[in-house]
């Protein structure tokens, strides 16, 4: 584990290091990542030491990435509070104490509650709430969830843009203002837009039954492609088993058996291929519209599904 001597940079002053047994030895050596994310960790303290802060950060990271423990993220979250990010400060040392078990002494676990409290009486905290279902919401631009639910978090202090939007419904917009060490708790109310229309280019289970139709077809395709498959190989060991020199006008009805099914495999693949194709098109460009009502916004996009005995394919049309 990590020596008492590691905290000289957290603490800015010397401390004694502590003498290892042969355990504490013998499981470094079992775990050598541990031993160099240790070193990386006193790399980083001598820097903070120095008031190299970014460096010194840099070598926490690199030491956390080794080993996860809670005294790195400790000398890390003090680290972050000097070089004023205090967001990510914050979030370090909630890291330390909930990962904590005891890997901390008294004093340690002591220092690290003073520096999350003087964290949280510098920074603000909010929590947003939605019930409506579907509505996405926003903080400071940042998608923080869909509701219906809530999200609590430590924020910097100032003003905090809150949005939620939702098709059929009136985008809403609030700001609010937050104080060193103050909580606000938001519910976000949604009102259905009346004037606006929701709709969609084509009925909901068009587009699934066009993709699920495809899909059953190709699947018949493939199936019938692998039948004509085992048809060959088993006419291939017939004739070469049962004919010398010449055979039967019948010994090849296997071979033209499977000759059809090949042909009817490749045919239902393509269709069936075009119309998944044609499905999964028309399910990406079902998403709901909305406009009001006199308007009509955005192109309309047609695809129409074609075959014959010649060839098979598809049609696609913009409408602007």
């Amino acid at each position: 584990m990590i020596c008492s001597s590691a905290l000289a940079g957290w603490l800015l002053m010397p401390a004694p290091a502590l003498a290892e047994d042969d355990t504490r030895a013998a499981e470094k050596r079992a775990h050598p990542a541990q031993l160099h994310a240790e070193a990386l960790f006193l790399e980083g303290a001598a820097l903070q030491e120095e008031w190299r802060l970014e460096e010194s950060i840099a070598k926490y990271r690199e030491a956390l990435a080794l080993w996860q423990h809670p005294q790195i993220y400790v000398n890390l979250s003090r680290a972050l509070e000097k070089h004023s990010d205090l967001l990510e400060s914050h979030r370090n040392v909630e890291l330390a104490l909930s990962m904590d078990a005891g890997q901390l002494d008294d004093e340690q676990r002591a220092i690290a509650l003073a520096l999350e409290a003087d964290l949280e009486a510098r920074l603000a905290r909010i929590e947003v709430r939605c019930d409506e279902p579907g509505a996405e919401v926003f903080v400071d631009g940042k998608r923080w969830f869909v509701s219906p639910g809530k999200r609590a978090s430590m924020v910097v202090v100032g003003e905090h843009a809150i949005i939620a939007k939702k098709p059929g419904y009136v985008t809403v917009t609030e700001s609010q203002p937050l104080l060193a060490g103050q909580t606000a708790s938001v519910i976000v109310r949604m009102v259905r837009d009346r004037g606006l229309v929701v709709e969609r280019r084509w009925p909901a289970a068009v587009p699934w039954s066009a993709f699920a139709a495809g899909s059953a077809v190709t699947f018949v395709g493939a199936a019938l492609l692998g039948r004509a498959d085992s048809r060959y190989n088993d006419a291939a060991s017939e004739l070469t088993s049962r004919c010398a020199l010449s055979c039967q006008p019948g010994a090849g009805a296997a071979v033209t058996s499977a000759t059809h099914e090949q042909r009817w495999g490749v045919v239902a693949l393509v269709i069936g291929g075009t119309a998944g194709l044609a499905g999964l098109t028309m399910i990406v460009l079902n998403q709901p519209r909305s406009h009001r009502d006199g308007e009509q916004g955005g192109a309309d996009f047609q695809i129409v599904p074609m075959a014959s005995p010649q060839a098979t394919g598809m049609s696609a049309v913009w409408r602007f």
